[in-house]
């Protein structure tokens, strides 16, 4: 919609829940999370701002919610990926990447059937990865 609330267009028309948008910080994209899945078992979605280009980035049971936008640093030695001192969901590209949490209890998500390289950084990291292709490094799951 416009500003001043006019023009108003529905960008998803899906009967379960979409809800907690966020807008990305170049306003191209729409984080949320929406059950779609089925009851109980909320994943992260993004989209573009014109309701096209959905991907779903997290699959697993359970509740993900509160997505957000967040500035990084600027870029960790060869990493392609990284987070920040915080708690982050790290997703991997269709790309080979090197995917590096720092810090915090990180989630990364490399499932994307390419070779990454993970690098948790200090914290308790979730990984959820191709095991057969994927290398963790220092990566202490909780």
């Amino acid at each position: 919609m416009n500003p001043d609330g006019s023009a108003q267009t529905r960008i998803t028309n899906f009967p379960a829940l979409d809800a907690l948008p966020a807008w990305s910080p170049d306003g191209t994209k729409i984080v949320y999370a929406s059950d779609r899945a089925g009851k109980d078992n909320r994943d992260i979605w993004t989209m573009n701002a014109n309701g096209t280009g959905l991907r779903r980035l997290t699959s697993q049971p359970g509740v993900d919610s509160l997505p957000d936008w967040q500035p990084i640093g600027p870029r960790v030695g060869t990493c392609t990926i990284w987070g920040t001192a915080g708690h982050d969901l790290l997703v991997g590209t269709t790309q080979a990447d090197r995917i590096c949490g720092l810090a915090g209890n990180d989630t990364i998500y490399a499932k994307d059937h390419r070779r990454d390289l993970i690098d948790g950084g200090s914290g308790r990291d979730r990984a959820i990865y191709d095991r057969n292709l994927d290398r963790l490094v220092h990566v202490e799951l909780r």
